[in-house]
């Protein structure tokens, strides 16, 4: 029965077993990249994007980071110790960390990067 089916579903294939002519295999350089209104393509790289997310105040003088809302999608949880007037960053995602009521954005110096 098992050989009748993998038989079968090997005849609809369009490409022939030695070629690699799926989506799957091609280069990322040959996919298209998605492009705003003006047609300029609105590539960002991952830590531009981060760089967006606000600094997090926390209370304690101890952050623990997880990566996200979703712990599937997430990374192995970080404790981070907070330092006054110092945003600390996670080293797996880049979130970024500060003692809340001592944290400005102006005076204040990064650390982990």
């Amino acid at each position: 029965m098992f050989r009748r089916i993998a038989a079968s579903s090997l005849r609809v294939l369009p490409c022939s077993r030695t070629s690699l002519c799926t989506p799957l295999f091609r280069p990322f350089s040959s996919l298209p990249r998605p492009a705003d209104s003006a047609g300029v393509e609105a590539y960002k790289p991952a830590q531009e994007f981060i760089k967006e997310v606000p600094v997090q105040e926390v209370d304690a003088a101890v952050a623990r980071c997880d990566g996200g809302p979703r712990p599937e999608m997430g990374h192995p949880v970080e404790f981070i110790k907070l330092t006054d007037g110092v945003v600390a960053v996670c080293k797996y995602c880049g979130l970024r960390y500060a003692r809340k009521g001592t944290y400005n954005a102006e005076k204040s110096r990064v650390m982990g990067h």
